[in-house]
């Protein structure tokens, strides 16, 4: 089913006297709709309420680190109008928290505050074709909400919607209008406190900022170094850890053996008879694959020399939510490292990663 036939049958089938409908089922099953369209490391979600059917079912998409949830945080969301003629892509702000702590009028005055702050800081070509203003069709508290947290969004009508191309590469832009976001809320954060009313939910996984474990220190041989890690926490995103996940529940369905309590490797992969996978897991945040790829080339080069003994053969494996690009493809191949990324409808790879199983992927 494509995307637009998905969008569009949600809404033919969904009841509002069952949380069991067809179009519930449906919601439910966004995870494998969606998720061969998006990075990797991206949390999605559908639902048609909890208790009691909502009028206005959605479908959201979350970055670990900023959220995972749609009380609080920046996310992007498909919902449905009430009378389930239209849905609304919309990169939104969760409200149940503003509201429980501040009440239904001022989380209202507080949305559209932080929605003005955080348009200002996008780039106007980047809103080109979007809309600032919102509807849902119904006067309740939520849906009010909803439309006071829109930073940007395109209205869709079911029955005429765009193709199938056009729908997915909406999607995809308003990911990358995700990350933008993002990165505006944070630095208004940092630079500008009290403008933005609600702080990122989610902090690095085991809490505390991603600090480097190795900054200044200069290890006197191997086991130096190998003790020093070892003491050390290495501090991962959510998203990191996420994409990791993913990951390994492919590598799982292919009959591989994932291992990710490798400190302070992200995974090892141990296939059957054959040479073990050290992988180095990157998310690429803002579009910067420059970066991504740097650093997994230094941390898989630091790994195999330092946890490997002389002359064991190991692979290198560069796992990421995104393409990265065939220049940098063949980098890593020149160097001996393989890599396979997120790609639409599902993981791709560099021809050794491809020779060896790993993507399946086009």
């Amino acid at each position: 089913m494509d995307l637009g036939d998905y969008l569009r049958t949600i809404a033919s089938d969904y009841a509002r006297d069952s949380l069991d409908s067809p179009g519930h089922v449906l919601l439910k099953d966004a995870p494998n709709v969606l998720g061969p369209l998006l990075p990797g490391g991206l949390v999605i979600e559908g639902s048609g309420g909890k208790g009691v059917p909502t009028l206005t079912p959605w479908i959201g998409v979350f970055d670990p680190d900023e959220t995972d949830t749609p009380q609080a945080g920046i996310y992007v969301v498909y919902i449905y109008s009430a009378d389930l003629s239209r849905v609304v892509l919309t990169l939104n702000q969760g409200v149940t928290k503003l509201r429980q702590e501040l009440g239904q009028r001022e989380a209202i005055k507080r949305l559209r505050a932080d929605v003005a702050a955080v348009r200002a800081g996008i780039a106007p070509a980047g809103l080109t074709g979007t809309v600032a203003d919102v509807a849902f069709g119904v006067n309740r508290p939520l849906q009010r909400a909803y439309e006071a947290g829109n930073i940007c969004g395109i209205d869709y009508d079911l029955a005429a919607l765009p193709s199938t191309g056009q729908l997915e590469a909406d999607l995809e832009r308003f990911v990358d209008l995700y990350q933008q976001a993002v990165g505006v809320k944070r630095h208004l954060l940092l630079s500008a406190p009290g403008t933005i009313s609600s702080p990122s939910v989610q902090q690095p996984a085991g809490g505390g900022p991603a600090t480097d474990p190795l900054r200044e220190f200069a290890p006197k041989s191997d086991s130096d170094y190998v003790a020093h890690l070892s003491g050390k926490r290495l501090v991962k995103s959510r998203r990191h850890e996420t994409l990791v996940k993913q990951f390994g529940d492919h590598a799982t369905a292919l009959g591989l053996a994932p291992a990710t309590n490798v400190h302070p490797r992200d995974m090892t992969l141990a296939p059957t008879g054959q040479d073990e996978w050290l992988v180095e897991a990157k998310v690429v945040y803002n579009g910067n694959v420059t970066q991504a790829v740097r650093e997994t080339i230094g941390q898989l080069l630091q790994y195999r020399h330092f946890l490997y003994p002389t002359g064991s053969s190991v692979r290198l494996l560069g796992l990421f939510t995104e393409p990265i690009g065939d220049a940098y493809v063949a980098l890593l191949e020149s160097l001996g490292i393989a890599a396979v990324w997120k790609d639409e409808g599902g993981w791709s790879g560099s021809p050794s990663a491809m020779s060896a199983g790993l993507p399946t992927g086009p």
